[in-house]
């Protein structure tokens, strides 16, 4: 008998567990739908009233009605032009890195920031009214846009030896774009080149023990400023005279020892030893014998020299 009780529970075992399981789980609900709890004597502390910021929506809508009361200063470093009518530079356009405006790519002067593009800065407004142009020299094509010194990277970059002992120094400038070959002792752009000689140097490469080499060493001193000594492909910084010249017909090249340094142009920037070659009529040529803050002289292919004012200041 005992035998055929323990097969019939071992039978119908799942069905026992499924039954005990149910019956717990309805006690348990009729527990908590009829349990009161009472509240009565428990503090509940206020709920703090955050402030969780504005809906995204609301936020944006804010930040356009006060950019049309109160706009931001148009500037270009706000990555927004202040020219009203344009977005973006145009194929022969550019825009002021200072203010954003846009205009043609020969003007050397932003006509909102005065803006140089030449480096030379324009000079200061005179109670609001600009100075007027320096009057046309006859028989000169050229008028010009800006003069003064600028910051130029002069590199001695080598030399060679003649066959009466003297030396020819190789300077590059100008970020390498033109090359000046000068006797020792000569002047360049002002700058007298002098006193060169071979001298040792100690050497200290990364990672390696010094050694001691010669190497060239040249002395660059302007006037009676202070003498730079520069040593052979040493680059350093100094002033020179350049000006920004606009063609007043045709479009020109400049060259410089015979390289072309830029050509197809009507606003260009030049400076002593330049030569100017109009590329309508290759006969038309100028070399720039010297630039000042105040004049250039030009001579024309006949020898003749012209002095073309910089300001009629």
């Amino acid at each position: 008998m005992a035998a055929d009780y323990k097969k019939l529970f071992i039978k119908y075992i799942d069905k026992i567990v499924f039954f005990a399981f149910l019956i717990l789980f309805v006690m348990q609900a009729f527990k908590f739908v009829t349990t009161n709890t009472s509240t009565e004597g428990i503090h509940i502390p206020p709920i703090r009233n955050e402030d969780f910021g504005e809906e995204p929506t609301l936020s944006k809508e804010r930040f356009v009605l006060k950019t049309f009361t109160d706009p931001l200063q148009l500037d270009a470093r706000h990555d927004i032009t202040s020219d009203p009518e344009k977005i973006e530079p145009g194929p022969n356009e550019k825009q002021c890195p200072r203010c954003g405006w846009i205009s043609s790519r020969d003007v050397v002067i932003c006509p909102k920031c005065k803006y140089s593009w030449t480096g030379v800065e324009p000079p200061p407004d005179n109670g609001g009214t600009e100075p007027p142009p320096p009057p046309p020299v006859k028989g000169i094509p050229f008028r010009v846009l800006a003069a003064g010194s600028k910051p130029v990277d002069i590199l001695f970059f080598g030399y060679y030896k003649r066959r009466d002992g003297t030396f020819v120094l190789q300077i590059n400038w100008l970020d390498n774009t033109r090359t000046s070959m000068v006797p020792e002792g000569d002047l360049f752009q002002g700058y007298r080149l002098f006193d060169l000689k071979e001298e040792d140097v100690e050497m200290r490469p990364p990672g390696m023990p010094a050694y001691m080499t010669s190497e060239y060493f040249v002395t660059i001193q302007k006037g009676e400023g202070k003498p730079v000594r520069v040593r052979r492909k040493q680059t350093v910084e100094e002033e020179v005279a350049m000006a920004t010249l606009q063609a007043s017909k045709g479009t020109w090249r400049v060259e410089h020892q015979g390289k072309t340094v830029s050509k197809g142009v009507k606003t260009f920037d030049v400076y002593a030893g330049d030569l100017l070659t109009n590329q309508e009529d290759l006969t038309i040529t100028f070399e720039v014998l010297k630039v000042s803050d105040i004049e250039i002289i030009l001579k024309d292919k006949d020898g003749k020299e012209h002095r073309v004012p910089a300001s009629s200041r």
